[in-house]
């Protein structure tokens, strides 16, 4: 007599036809940083510059460069997946992500989002020198 399975099966979440069709299991971890909301409807912006990205054709091709700033596009700066929370910046556990994230890259798990544009260092450095000017005056007050 085989052994039933249906202990197993219940609490993997699939059903017997599942198991029968050879369907595997995935565990994937989930980080904190993965569960937040992707902004999916936020138009699709350069991650470098921040410039529209309407003229290019959909699905981003390796060889994509945006014609602001000459960045690549299909890289792991401007995929969904790309957290710089996480340790190896990239949230899909299946890819195999590059070390140099603005490069090109050949990642099959690559998916576009919107709202990549992140403001440098720089940038906030200069908001908050212009919020401490505006709070305690100009240097030369």
């Amino acid at each position: 007599m085989i052994p039933s399975v249906a202990p197993v099966v219940a609490m993997a979440g699939v059903g017997p036809a599942d198991m029968m069709s050879g369907a595997r299991l995935v565990q994937r971890r989930v980080s904190r940083s993965s569960l937040r909301e992707i902004d999916m409807s936020a138009p699709l912006v350069c991650w470098n510059c921040g410039a529209a990205l309407d003229g290019v054709p959909q699905p981003i091709s390796r060889h994509e460069h945006c014609q602001q700033c000459f960045e690549a596009l299909h890289c792991c700066r401007l995929c969904r997946y790309f957290d710089e929370a996480s340790s190896a910046r990239c949230t899909e556990d299946r890819a195999e992500p590059p070390t140099n994230k603005e490069n090109a890259n050949f990642c099959e798990w690559f998916s576009p989002r919107g709202g990549a544009h992140a403001e440098t260092a720089g940038d906030s450095q200069a908001a908050a020198r212009a919020k401490l000017e505006a709070l305690f005056g100009g240097p030369d007050e």
